[in-house]
């Protein structure tokens, strides 16, 4: 399975966005600024910076890529002498930006749990907030709507996913799964084999993995890998360190539209699985992911391809069997690298570029 890496263009922390078509969106935090960053997954030495926002001031912000990788929408919350709600639209098309003001009450904004909350963005201007932290009872959702009037202004309406029926124990739950937030679409992992589904019925069913099925060829275990014994993990992100109860080496990672399971083994190899609602799960791959980007890492995964965005180092894993051009375009850039002229190469973001350079310095 080809892996690729390469070295960080950022010493800042990479926070991913998502994937559209070849391009991985991701941006980094600085005290004056967002810097939203892209590089073309099969040229990964040369990033290209396709937005900025101005982050002085601001208490909290919150970034999310649209469906088509049209707009990146930043939400953010400024606490000066006055408090100010708003969304930042980066046009990524037009290489515009539009700001979009909250006319509601603010009061009403300030019961949102800021240090709890994930963005996600849909279609026609749809936003949503989700809280997936809380294990036993409905999950917090917002939904924002904006306006493309000449005002250029958005509303807020809460709209929580409830409990299923007054049973409050059973939708315990190890943590939540956002499959599909923006339509309302969660799920609940309840046990080894159950998981309580949230669909567009508006109502919460259980999904079983059929008797007959085990998981062991893919997790080493006859369901989802829950252990009896719980342990301490601890989170390092951008509001704090936090500690918590672990029961599961399993990890789901949800952006992008597509959910992936990943579990990591003792033998350090790293196994992949996508998670359907019936939960017939099958193993996407299992690879060996390089130490200096398996110790910590953000991860946007597609159907297609793994992306990897380490402290230092970050790699391009890809899922399907990639074109012999690809294949090629990997070698070569390895090869002019090793040979001493990186800086060539992160300036590479072509196929015709890349074999001008290993003419030029190899005919």
């Amino acid at each position: 399975m080809p892996i690729l890496y390469f070295d960080n263009q950022s010493t800042r922390r990479l926070i991913p966005l998502g994937i559209h078509e070849n391009t991985t969106y991701f941006y980094t935090d600085s005290n004056q600024f967002y810097e939203f960053l892209a590089f073309d997954i099969r040229f990964p030495h040369k990033w290209r910076l396709v937005g900025r926002f101005d982050r002085q001031d601001i208490s909290y912000g919150f970034s999310s890529l649209s469906p088509g990788a049209r707009y990146i929408y930043v939400l953010f919350l400024r606490m000066t002498d006055e408090v100010t709600f708003g969304i930042q639209r980066i046009d990524l098309v037009d290489r515009k930006e539009d700001e979009f003001r909250y006319t509601g009450d603010i009061s009403e904004a300030l019961r949102i749990n800021f240090e709890r909350v994930t963005m996600r963005s849909g279609p026609n201007g749809k936003l949503v907030l989700f809280d997936r932290s809380l294990v036993q009872g409905e999950i917090p959702l917002w939904t924002i709507q904006l306006s493309e009037e000449s005002s250029k202004t958005f509303t807020i309406s809460y709209n929580p996913i409830g409990v299923k029926g007054k049973d409050t124990a059973r939708n315990g739950c190890l943590f939540t799964v956002a499959v599909d937030p923006v339509n309302r679409c969660f799920a609940k992992l309840m046990s080894p084999r159950k998981m309580l589904v949230y669909t567009e019925s508006r109502r919460w069913q259980e999904y079983e993995i059929p008797p007959e099925e085990s998981l062991y060829d893919i997790f080493g275990s006859d369901g989802f890998p829950i252990e009896e014994n719980r342990a301490v993990h601890e989170t390092y992100g951008r509001h704090g360190h936090r500690a918590g109860a672990m029961q599961t080496r399993l990890t789901f990672h949800d952006l992008n539209g597509t959910v992936v399971a990943r579990m990591l083994h003792m033998d350090r190899k790293n196994t992949t699985a996508v998670v359907e609602l019936e939960i017939r799960v099958r193993k996407l791959a299992t690879f060996l992911l390089n130490d200096s980007v398996s110790r910590m890492f953000y991860l946007i995964a597609s159907p297609d391809v793994h992306v990897f965005l380490g402290v230092r180092h970050s790699a391009v894993v890809y899922i399907k069997i990639p074109s012999l051009e690809e294949i090629v375009g990997w070698r070569m850039q390895k090869k002019l690298q090793r040979d001493g002229y990186s800086d060539e190469v992160s300036q590479i973001s072509n196929f015709t570029d890349l074999m001008k350079l290993s003419f030029d310095k190899y005919a």
